[in-house]
């Protein structure tokens, strides 16, 4: 209802930034309730608003949103197309945080095949980069749980524990996923 409000007001003061962020949430409602159908209708109206006016932060948000609905509907190529173009609207204007978003994504994508796990890893590393740089812990440690169960998927323990540890301690730092973590790690002593 608010964001319905907002899409008329928006409109009528021919604010296209507003009426993107209004859109962008009526499609998120959706989102949460898997009707894909209605999300991209209006994710994709959102992303239009922030086309016409050159928003690239609100472009590389919705890509990537857009992408994350491709992954939940199984379509992973179309789903890395938007996340590689969220990447540089993001690199475009530095926002790292999108980037390590939509790296940990691009990794959950090739982390589904063996014969991508090294992409998989790489993707990840780069999110642990620059989470580690922003100081984003709960980023850091998903990342490193997510190569940890890579590892442990070869069969390399001694480097999945390492990255599960790791993400223990950013996680602890955090007050995050610690019982995640700590399952994984008691997953591998056992």
């Amino acid at each position: 209802v608010y964001s319905q409000k907002a899409i008329d007001l928006a409109t009528n003061l021919d604010q296209k930034e507003d009426l993107g962020y209004a859109l962008k949430n009526i499609g998120l409602s959706y989102y949460f309730k898997s009707d894909f159908d209605e999300v991209l209708k209006y994710w994709n109206e959102s992303l239009n608003a922030f086309r016409d006016i050159d928003d690239s932060k609100g472009i590389s948000n919705l890509l990537n949103n857009l992408g994350a609905v491709y992954y939940s509907r199984g379509d992973d190529p179309r789903a890395l197309e938007y996340y590689l173009e969220s990447i540089k609207y993001a690199q475009k204007i530095g926002n790292k945080s999108r980037m390590a978003t939509a790296h940990t994504n691009i990794g959950a994508i090739y982390a589904k095949e063996e014969a991508t796990y090294d992409l998989a890893r790489d993707n990840y590393n780069k999110c642990i980069e620059i989470s580690e740089e922003l100081g984003r812990k709960d980023a850091l440690g998903t990342a490193s749980l997510n190569i940890g169960q890579l590892y442990r998927k070869e069969g390399n323990l001694d480097s999945a524990l390492e990255y599960f540890e790791k993400g223990l301690a950013a996680f602890e730092e955090v007050g995050g996923n610690i019982a995640t973590a700590l399952n994984f790690i008691g997953g591998i002593y056992s």
